[in-house]
C-alpha cells in the first residue's frame, strides 16, 4: 500500500507522469483554452529512448537549452497525434478551428509537463525545471510560461511554447527579458 501512496504522490509532483513497467510514459496533457480539461497521452519506450539519445551529447548550459527547445517541438507532436492538439497554432489566432488550440495556460501547463519529465529521466544536467510565472501587462496582456533555472549561474528562463505551431521548438530567452516583453524581440 505504501508503494502506491509513493507513486500517486510522484505522479502528482511531476506533472502527473507514471512510467509502467514497459518503460512507456503516461502524461496528462491540456487539450483546450485555459487547460479545463486534459487527456492522458502515452509516449512509447522507443521514443523515450529517442528522447534520451538527444540529451547525450549536450556539452554546457548553453547546448542543454537549445535541446530543451527542440525537446519541447518533440514532444508536441509526440502528443498532438493522440489529443488533437496536433493542429495548434502559434499565439491565438481567431481563424483557426478551436478544437485542439491551445492558450498561453495550456501551453505553459504542457511544457513544465514535458520538462519535468525530462528532468525525471535525468536529461537535464545543467538545468532544473521552476514553477510557471505570468505578466501581466495591460488589460489583456496576461501571459504564462514554463521556467527553467540554470544550476550554475542561477539564471532563470523562459520556456514558451505559446509563439509557435504545435511541433516547432519553443523560444527560450532570460526570463527578465520575456517579463519585458519578449515578443518584440523573438
Amino acid at each position: 500500500m505504501k508503494k502506491v501512496q509513493i507513486l500517486i504522490l510522484a505522479t502528482l509532483l511531476l506533472g502527473c507522469t507514471t512510467t509502467g513497467a514497459n518503460g512507456m510514459l503516461a502524461l496528462q496533457t491540456c487539450i483546450d483554452y485555459g487547460c479545463d480539461f486534459r487527456e492522458k497521452v502515452y509516449i512509447s519506450a522507443d521514443a523515450v529512448e529517442f528522447l534520451k539519445s538527444r540529451f547525450a551529447y549536450t556539452e554546457d548550459a548553453e547546448t542543454e537549452r537549445e535541446e530543451i527547445a527542440r525537446a519541447i517541438g518533440w514532444f508536441e507532436s509526440q502528443v498532438g497525434r493522440q489529443n488533437g492538439t496536433w493542429r495548434d497554432k502559434g499565439r491565438n489566432p481567431g481563424t483557426v478551428e478551436p478544437e485542439g488550440q491551445l492558450d498561453c495556460i495550456a501551453e505553459s501547463r504542457n511544457t513544465t509537463t514535458y520538462l519535468k519529465q525530462m528532468q525525471r529521466l535525468g536529461l537535464l544536467k545543467w538545468h532544473s525545471v521552476e514553477d510557471r510565472v505570468v505578466r501581466h501587462r495591460m488589460i489583456f496582456g496576461t501571459h504564462w510560461t514554463a521556467v527553467i533555472k540554470e544550476e550554475g549561474s542561477g539564471d532563470l528562463y523562459a520556456v514558451d511554447s505559446w509563439y509557435e505551431d504545435n511541433g516547432m521548438a519553443a523560444r527560450i530567452v532570460p526570463l527578465e527579458t520575456w517579463f519585458n516583453g519578449a515578443e518584440r524581440i523573438l
